[in-house]
């Protein structure tokens, strides 16, 4: 084999995300060089990069592995080439976030990485899927933490050459006030899956404010968050015409995306002269999924800067201007003012919560026919290779050695963190992490409603637990706040504070820059998933599921998906017998069930065998959990019944699909 062939093997296999779950693929790489991989996080792309196409041939040939990239990579190209089915839907999916891996940082939470496993899913699925969303240059944000415990806000940036991107010829323009934005558009091939970003940083947008406009995700006030929206929605839809896509289902992932439905029925109205009739037929063809029962969730953009905005972006059409407006109206509000949710839900005709508990309460929320798909997880992604390779016939001993070493794995790598933190700055103590030490695990948004400093509201009952030297136990919180929600910034704070309060004996640590990474280490070697959301705020809490297939124990309030799962043997749930009472009242009545939840339950059962988590009584619950949780709350179960009750409902609407 020519260097040559053998750097194109390369090239295909490091272009293509697919390796951000396949573990073949991956391993190659690292089998090639250890020590590269991992000071490129494990891409093999950015790792190409650094190493230069000589170095990546000389490595490959030096670890004798040129056969098993050509395997590797004819596997690709066969799945690549492999066509859709004649039946399958095809689908475009518009989301505001993607978190497809830890090096391209352009997702802030569950909605980014619910929607890269989406993709993922429907690559595994062979589901004809297109994706649009937005570049941010400066991703979300990459967290640090001041001597006081404050968190402090700094630039994720992104290198454009670290990320396996294609840069289409042409761009798409959309019409602003003061002057039209110029995106440049950007492929990225996630499996068989296309996924295609747009980004303003380009030297055609000669106005500084357009050409920061998608600087940083959810950065900036209204008129940044309005541009951007439109930017997806009217910019995404012409791009999927211009790239002569055909017709496709129209998933909307959030209302951040419902600008796309306006321009969809402009079309179709410029196609068919026929207003009601277009509205009929993108209404036919779209699904909406709403994600949040939480009321600032939802976009809400007053009537001035929506009519100045949708003017622009519509060429001055006025007329269509007042039909958006007329459409996003929410009820109480002032007219000419655009709730997004409201848009979305007007001109989608299948409209969907997360959990059945979200369904419900999104009905009454918005007094619509929402009806409900639970979210999934692509397990692939985040259940350990480890826990894959378990079988029904492993033993018990087999499960328990499996969860000490990613316990083990998990520890060493918090260890590395904190030791990375300024000393003045540490907010964990490296020392007092223990191998074999009961795990609780809270990791997600620091979003007030989220309730992350419940368990610390009992500080001498708590610490007794934390201190028994006989059954100790060790808390790790992760996770980030928004720069601009100062109540979630507070409680970041308080935990720090709580991690160094002696009372607690060093037991309690805050691990810094949560991501995807730390999120995969977190939910596999934890023993227990701690989730406490003020009920019914949790619309589905995918991070339970990720835990629970990797043997992680749920502890959880019955809101979001958890109610769908618990079978009285496969975790617990606490608060199970608080009614509808007062926030103060819930809180206190959740604490005192966490808490003895944990200490009659979770610790004696922890600590019930000759060793810790390694008693027939735990680990009997640790074997339900992966049972239960895996194939019920797989992405794959998810696109299933997408596919089934959503996308191919829609589909046979449209009349004509291109074969």
């Amino acid at each position: 084999m020519t260097d040559a062939e053998l750097l194109t093997c390369i090239r295909s296999l490091a272009g293509n995300y697919r390796w951000s779950w396949h573990t073949p693929t991956r391993q190659l790489f690292v089998k090639a060089d250890p020590a590269g991989m991992h000071a490129a996080r494990n891409s093999p792309w950015a790792w190409l990069r650094r190493v230069g196409e000589g170095g990546a041939v000389d490595a490959f040939r030096k670890a004798e592995l040129e056969s098993a990239v050509v395997v590797e990579s004819l596997a690709l190209r066969t799945e690549l080439d492999r066509p859709f089915a004649e039946t399958a839907p095809k689908v475009a999916y518009f989301c505001f976030e993607f978190g497809i891996h830890e090096t391209l940082p352009i997702y802030a939470g569950g909605l980014g990485i619910l929607a890269g496993d989406h993709l993922k899913a429907c690559s595994d699925a062979g589901v004809d899927c297109v994706a649009f969303g937005l570049f941010y240059p400066e991703g979300y944000l990459a967290q640090g933490l001041d001597a006081q415990g404050r968190q402090v806000a700094d630039i994720a940036a992104i290198d454009r050459a670290d990320q396996p991107m294609r840069k289409l010829p042409e761009g798409v323009v959309v019409g602003m006030p003061g002057g039209a934005v110029h995106a440049d558009v950007y492929e990225l091939r996630v499996g068989r899956t296309r996924l295609y970003l747009l980004d303003t940083d380009n030297e055609r947008n000669t106005d500084p404010a357009l050409r920061a406009l998608c600087r940083r995700l959810y950065g900036g006030d209204p008129t940044v968050r309005i541009r951007q929206e439109i930017l997806l929605g009217i910019g995404g839809i012409r791009l999927l015409q211009r790239l002569g896509l055909g017709d496709r289902v129209l998933h909307l992932n959030e209302g951040h995306c419902a600008f796309a439905l306006a321009e969809a029925v402009r079309l179709e109205e410029v196609r068919s002269k026929d207003r009601a009739a277009a509205v009929a037929s993108v209404r036919a063809r779209s699904v909406f999924t709403t994600h949040t029962p939480v009321p600032a969730g939802h976009d809400r953009f007053d009537a001035v800067l929506a009519s100045e905005h949708l003017t622009a972006a519509f060429g001055g059409e006025s007329e269509f201007v007042d039909f958006v407006q007329r459409h996003g109206f929410e009820s109480g509000t002032s007219p000419g003012s655009v709730c997004m949710t409201v848009l979305a839900l007007e001109l989608t005709g299948r409209c969907n919560g997360v959990s059945a508990i979200h369904g419900r309460v999104s009905r009454e929320m918005w007094h619509r026919p929402i009806g409900h798909v639970t979210n999934g997880v692509h397990v692939p992604t985040w259940v350990a290779p480890q826990v894959v390779a378990l079988t029904s016939n492993s033993s018990l001993a087999e499960v328990g050695a499996v969860r000490l070493q990613l316990r083990r794995r998990l520890v060493r790598h918090v260890r590395e963190r904190l030791l990375a933190m300024p000393a003045q700055n540490r907010t964990g103590n490296p020392d007092l992490l223990g191998d074999e030490c009961l795990t609780i695990g809270f990791a997600r948004r620091f979003a007030p409603y989220k309730r992350a400093t419940l368990l610390l509201g009992a500080v001498e009952r708590l610490a007794k637990l934390l201190t028994d030297s006989a059954r100790p136990m060790q808390i790790l919180y992760a996770g980030k706040a928004h720069p601009a929600d100062k109540n979630g910034q507070e409680l970041i704070r308080l935990v720090i504070e709580a991690v160094r309060d002696p009372r607690f004996g060093g037991r309690v640590h805050f691990v810094p820059d949560y991501d995807m990474e730390m999120g995969r280490l977190l939910v596999q070697g934890c023993d227990i998933w701690l989730n406490t959301p003020r009920r019914p705020l949790e619309a589905s809490g995918t991070s339970g599921q990720k835990a629970g297939m990797n043997g992680c124990l749920n502890v959880s309030v019955p809101d979001g998906w958890w109610p769908e799962s618990y079978d009285g043997h496969n975790g617990w749930v606490i608060g199970a017998d608080v009614g509808e009472v007062d926030a103060a009242t819930q809180d206190a009545k959740d604490l005192h069930s966490m808490l003895d939840v944990l200490e009659k339950e979770v610790i004696p059962t922890f600590y019930g065998g000759e060793q810790p988590g390694r008693g027939d009584g735990w680990l009997s619950r640790v074997r339900r959990s992966m049972e239960t949780v895996t194939l019920a709350f797989s992405a794959e179960r998810m696109i299933g019944d997408y596919t089934r009750d959503y996308y191919l409902p829609a589909y046979k609407t449209i009349a004509a699909p291109q074969k």
